[in-house]
C-alpha cells in the first residue's frame, strides 16, 4: 500500500485513541500489527473495538441510566433530549463525549461498542422509564399536598364540609347508577327478560 494510506491509518488511530490512557495502549498495539497497511478503516476500528472491550465494559458499568441513554442515543445517531443536560455535563467531564461542534461520542469504536451493548429496544425502554420517572417522583408529594389542603379546608370550613359531603354522596350515587345502567346495556337480553 502507498505511504498515504499509512498516514490515513495513523490519523484514524489517533482519533480512536481520543487522548485516553487505556485507549492509547490499545492503539499502540494495533499500530504494531505487521498487516496494518492491509487493514481497511472498518477493520482498523474493529481491531480497536476488540482491544478496548474491557475498558468500554468498565465504563458502561459505571454509567448511570440517564448517561447510558444519552450515549446510546448518540451512538444510534439520534437526537439527545435537551433535558439530559446534567448527564451530558457528566459525560463531557469524563471525556466520553466531545463537542466538535456537535455533540458526539469520543470515537467510532466506542460507538460500535454501545450499539452492540444497548439494542434499540433497550434504548426505547430507557426513554419510557425516563419520562415515567418524573411522574413517579412527583406523584406522592403532589397527592400528599393535595390531601393536606383538602383536610385543612374540610376541618376549618364547616360549610365547605357540608357541601363536600353532599357532593360526594351525590357523585357516588350517580356513579353507581351509571355502572348499573352500563351492565344492563352490556348484558344481552335473555328469553326471561322479554
Amino acid at each position: 500500500m502507498p505511504i498515504d494510506s499509512r498516514s490515513r491509518h495513523w490519523s484514524r488511530l489517533r482519533s480512536e485513541a481520543a487522548s485516553l490512557g487505556p485507549l492509547n495502549r490499545v492503539v499502540e498495539e494495533v499500530a504494531r500489527r505487521h498487516d496494518l497497511d492491509e487493514l481497511s478503516d472498518e477493520a482498523l476500528i474493529d481491531q480497536v473495538r476488540e482491544g478496548a472491550d474491557g475498558y468500554y465494559r468498565a465504563i458502561w458499568a459505571i454509567l448511570r441510566p440517564e448517561e447510558r441513554l444519552v450515549v446510546a442515543q448518540l451512538a444510534a445517531g439520534a437526537v439527545v433530549n435537551p433535558k439530559s443536560e446534567r448527564a451530558i455535563r457528566h459525560l463531557l467531564a469524563r471525556r466520553l463525549l466531545v463537542r466538535d461542534p456537535e455533540l458526539r461520542l469520543i470515537n467510532e469504536s466506542f460507538g460500535r461498542f454501545v450499539r452492540e451493548t444497548a439494542p434499540t429496544q433497550d434504548i426505547r425502554a430507557w426513554e419510557r422509564e425516563g419520562s415515567a420517572s418524573a411522574w413517579q417522583q412527583l406523584r406522592i408529594p403532589i397527592f400528599l399536598v393535595l390531601g393536606a389542603v383538602i383536610l385543612f379546608l374540610l376541618t376549618t370550613q364547616h360549610e365547605l364540609m357540608t357541601t363536600a359531603t353532599a357532593f360526594v354522596s351525590t357523585f357516588a350515587a350517580a356513579a353507581l347508577a351509571v355502572l348499573k345502567l352500563l351492565t344492563m346495556i352490556e348484558r344481552p337480553a335473555t328469553e326471561g327478560d322479554k
